[in-house]
């Protein structure tokens, strides 16, 4: 069946371009991070990017999986302590670890993305495809 995978999340949600704060862009590099679990135990979770320069991408052509040459970056698992730790009473008999990975080097591109694990028993889960357009670093 596979590990579960929460639907990942992005940081800098605007990666290049204005988002709250017109006077402070966001960057172009971004971060996505995700949770993640099985009950045999993780043995890998990938970012899969794969990138289209410009805004115009062919209809439809970047809502599936196949086609395109996908990258995977190793997600970084982050460590529950601290103020990550979970604070509920009682505990959660299980706890999902949090991964991490930056994309970087991308500008005036659409990205594609999504997250796969791997867990001990070798069995693959993706999360869903999501998107992103990075634009240039904004001047002011």
């Amino acid at each position: 069946m596979g590990p579960t995978v929460f639907l990942p999340q992005r940081q800098f949600w605007n990666p290049g371009s204005i988002n709250w704060n017109p006077s402070k862009p966001d960057p172009s590099d971004f971060g996505i991070w995700t949770a993640a679990y099985d009950v045999s135990g993780i043995r890998s979770v990938t970012l899969m990017i794969r990138i289209s320069p410009g805004r115009k991408v062919p209809a439809k052509a970047n809502k599936v999986y196949a086609g395109g040459i996908w990258k995977g970056l190793s997600m970084k698992r982050v460590p529950l302590t601290g103020p990550l730790a979970p604070t509920t009473d009682p505990l959660p008999d299980y706890i999902a670890d949090l991964f991490q990975a930056n994309v970087t080097g991308v500008t005036q591109s659409l990205v594609d993305y999504y997250v796969q694990a791997v867990d001990s028993l070798g069995n693959i889960r993706n999360s869903p495809l999501q998107h992103v357009y990075v634009a240039n670093k904004v001047a002011l």
